[in-house]
């Protein structure tokens, strides 16, 4: 009975609820998009760099990653990557050896990134199968290179030519070799194509005269928001004085600190829709209250009890906030979810800008339920703060008065 009765004046106030609905709907959507844009961007950075290359939670020797050159490498032990592999939240264990050298072909020379890898265990965390540009793979067995695409074409080398790679190998020694290129990479990390160049392990090892030593083991996890529940099983099961177990925040707080800084500042404007759609409900209730005085002033006086005319009002105002979230929602799910899986590229400066910082220019949101369910909710406190206001007012409203109004 309440309920419908609520609906009823809802629907005869189509007008002022119109209104109030729309600019529910606006916040709703405005909102929704702007912390969506915030977490499609940088979810789309964090993936790129912890995902493709840098792991969720790396496991090397103590002060290795204060301080990383192979002086400060690891005995190679398949013992401890199985033990962090049978960890619970653990997906994938890869080992790594990386170090730097110059690369050079005919005149070109650029400063590279050497990395060593195990080729069959990094298809779950780099995957160089699906970010092969040209040419092949490498195999565990194999003499031979990849490099990022940016890189080969700034060296101006092509599939089949030979690379020399010069740098300093383990405690000192000389490294030296010459390398047959056979394969192109295009990952998602610009840096990365402009100076990476991945060979499998153990020619790596010998490379740099590291033979059964590596920099560090790389973990992929289930839950990449929250490493540390990987990390609290492995902890329990190394020895803490030989190896130290990081997680990507711990990895990359520059990248934790820009996200947190970022979101921060786009609360400002999201606090500035939630005021106009608060002042929207309010401006609804409010003209409601004073246009219905007589009528609840009648009510009040042939015995209808203040609680009922109460929830009835409450329910007018929950009912509305209610439908303009959901309006809202099922507005700009569809938009989000457009540009999600089409992101927008990016050019000019501001490419270039995310570029240096390592991350691929494009403008991606997400369509994670908890920004729709978060946003919602926190539109649904206001309201039921507004709720407030009519229920003081009819719990103090004198009948007669409110007649003669």
């Amino acid at each position: 009975m309440i309920f419908r009765l609520a609906w009823r004046n809802i629907w005869r106030n189509k007008r002022r609820t119109f209104i109030t609905l729309t600019s529910i709907m606006m916040a709703v959507f405005l909102s929704n998009f702007m912390i969506s844009l915030n977490e499609g961007v940088f979810g789309n950075m964090m993936d790129t760099m912890t995902r493709t290359f840098l792991g969720h939670v790396q496991v090397h020797q103590n002060g290795y990653w204060e301080d990383q050159i192979l002086d400060n490498a690891m005995e190679a032990d398949d013992e401890l990557a199985n033990l962090m592999l049978s960890t619970k939240h653990v997906i994938a264990v890869t080992p790594r050896l990386e170090s730097f050298g110059l690369a050079s072909f005919k005149e070109q020379t650029k400063a590279t990134q050497v990395v060593g890898v195990d080729p069959e265990l990094e298809s779950e965390l780099m995957d160089l199968e699906k970010h092969l540009y040209e040419g092949r793979i490498v195999t565990r067995e194999d003499n031979a290179i990849m490099l990022g695409y940016k890189l080969a074409a700034d060296l101006k080398a092509v599939i089949g030519d030979t690379l020399v790679i010069i740098g300093q190998g383990y405690h000192g020694v000389s490294a030296a070799g010459k390398y047959e290129i056979v394969g192109f990479l295009k990952l998602p990390s610009p840096v990365l194509n402009r100076r990476m160049i991945v060979m499998p392990l153990a020619l790596s090892q010998y490379l740099f005269s590291a033979e059964n030593l590596l920099t560090g083991y790389t973990l992929l996890v289930d839950d990449t928001d929250r490493p540390e529940k990987a990390t609290a099983g492995i902890i329990r099961q190394v020895d803490t004085s030989k190896y130290e177990v990081m997680t990507w925040p711990e990895l990359m707080p520059e990248m934790v600190q820009m996200r947190t800084t970022k979101v921060a500042g786009s609360f400002i404007y999201i606090g500035i829709l939630y005021l106009i759609a608060g002042f929207g409900i309010f401006a609804t209730i409010l003209m409601m209250m004073a246009e219905r005085s007589y009528e609840f002033g009648i009510m009040l006086s042939v015995g209808m009890a203040r609680s009922r005319l109460i929830l009835m009002m409450v329910m007018e105002t929950l009912l509305i906030t209610i439908l303009g979230i959901l309006a809202g929602s099922v507005l700009s799910y569809p938009a989000l979810y457009y540009m999600k899986v089409n992101p927008v590229p990016l050019g000019g400066v501001a490419a270039k800008t995310y570029e240096d910082m390592g991350i691929e220019p494009l403008i991606m949101t997400s369509t994670d339920i908890s920004i729709f369910v978060d946003n919602g909710l926190f539109l649904f406190l206001i309201s039921c703060l507004i709720a407030l206001y009519p229920i003081i007012k009819i719990w103090k409203m004198n009948p007669v008065e409110a007649m003669h109004k």
